[in-house]
């Protein structure tokens, strides 16, 4: 059993020649994600960073579903460790 998605879950991949970079590439991200929201889904690219946003949403999700769901998924885990 995966683990239960939620209302709103942001894929982000960064990957840089240095750290530096991939601490900028984030910040700039993050803008990109207030700026845009949940419609933000973006990718670039160049020489020394390329990245990726993508937002999936998932309306039917509520709180309560949610987390009735990670019980049962918390359960999944916990019959598996035990066999």
């Amino acid at each position: 059993m995966t683990f239960p998605k939620h209302t709103f879950e942001l894929t982000l991949h960064v990957g840089a020649c240095d750290w530096p970079s991939v601490v900028r590439e984030v910040q700039r991200l993050a803008e990109h994600v207030e700026e845009h929201g949940p419609d933000c889904n973006m990718s670039s690219g160049g020489y020394g960073v390329g990245s990726y946003v993508s937002v999936e949403h998932q309306p039917d999700v509520t709180l309560e579903s949610f987390v009735e769901a990670v019980e049962q998924w918390r359960l999944s885990q916990r019959d598996e460790l035990d066999r």
